[in-house]
Formats: structure tokens, sequence, C-alpha cells
């Protein structure tokens, strides 16, 4: 019976009069599933490579931003040590005002005995004012005087 139909066969699992429709060959104009297969090989390989040059990019982008970074922070740095150079000469010239200026001044001898007592003197009656010791009494005279007198 399959040989009365021609070029038909029975499908298998078909019941027995189930034919298979006949099968043309591929032609040029049709592409054939080995172009197909070969066609989304080469695109999936495109695609591999757009993706390693895309992580290439990236990481080269990276890289500059890194960089730029550094630059930035090394400009910073050289800037802050100007600055610190520029105090530290500042300062040096005001050390060196004052230090002439502690030369030019006239050397002092300790004090004596008697300067010692008049200062001893005259701190007491001040701190005598200033708590309210050395106020008016009852007479209406207030304590003694702040100055001690000359200075020798």
């Amino acid at each position: 019976m399959a040989a009365a139909r021609g070029r038909h066969a029975a499908l298998p699992g078909a019941s027995a009069g189930a034919v298979m429709p006949d099968t043309v060959p591929p032609t040029h104009d049709e592409p054939s599933t080995e172009q197909a297969f070969a066609r989304v090989l080469r695109a999936e390989a495109d695609a591999r490579r757009a993706i390693e040059a895309a992580r290439a990019e990236a990481a080269a982008i990276a890289e500059h931003a890194r960089a730029q970074a550094r630059q930035v922070a090394e400009r910073a740095e050289q800037r802050i040590a100007r600055g610190h150079a520029a105090v530290q000469r500042q300062l040096a010239g005001a050390l060196a005002v004052i230090e002439a200026s502690a030369r030019a001044l006239p050397e002092h001898d300790e004090p004596d005995d008697a300067a010692l007592a008049r200062l001893e003197a005259v701190l007491g009656e001040l701190a005598a004012e200033l708590s309210g010791a050395g106020e008016a009494g009852p007479s209406g005279q207030s304590g003694q005087s702040v100055h001690a007198g000359p200075a020798p």
C-alpha cells in the first residue's frame, strides 16, 4: 500500500492511512539549517567580542578616572605643602622680629630683698582692697593706699 501511494510514506506511530508530505530539498534561495546555525554562531562570536571590547573600554575609562584622581590628590598635596611653607616662613619672620625685640630690651637684675618686700606690701594692700577688707571702717577712713611709694 505504501508503494501505491508513490513518494508518500506512513508516519511512524500514525494510523495506516496517514501519509507524510513530500520533502523538498532546500534551494539556494532558502537558507539551510547549517547556514542558520553558522549565522547564529557568528552573531554569538560578534556579541562576545563586543562584550570584551566594552569591558576593555570600561577598564580603560576606570583607569583614566583613577589617574585623574591621583593627579588631583597630588596637586592638592602640593598646594597644602606650599601653604605650610608660606605659613612657616611667616612664622619664622614673626619669631625673628620678636627675638630681635627681646634682645633689644635691657637686661634686668634679680630683685633684691627690699624690692621684694615692697612688691609683697603692694600686693597685700591690693588684695585687701579687692576683697573689701580695705573699705572704710567705723571712723569713715578707708584702708591704706595701694601705692607703696617711689621705687628705688
